[in-house]
């Protein structure tokens, strides 16, 4: 599993050894699938329930940007059945 917004020229590390951890993936030899989730969250995940309060106090929800950045949530319950589907492919994708 790996993370939405990585990439060699990335701004944060955390992004940067993301991409290094990809290439040695692609670099194996051996069929992958890479797993890029925006944003794994729980019941008690700080940042989503912290966007749920603000919008339940405001009837407008603003963000940053013109909207087409692709944000994927994922609940963290569904990480085995997806980890399992993925790997059970018969014709895995990179």
């Amino acid at each position: 599993m790996s993370a939405n917004g990585t990439r060699q020229d990335a701004v944060s590390n955390y992004h940067i050894t993301k991409q290094k951890a990809e290439d040695i993936v692609k670099a194996s030899g051996l069929k992958f699938t890479i797993f890029r989730p925006s944003l794994v969250y729980g019941p008690s995940d700080s940042f989503i329930n912290m966007l749920v309060s603000f919008m339940k106090k405001t009837p407008v929800f603003s963000y940053f940007g013109d909207g087409s950045y692709p944000m994927q949530l994922f609940m963290w319950t569904r990480l085995p059945n997806a980890s399992f589907g993925l790997s059970t492919m018969k014709r895995p994708q990179g």
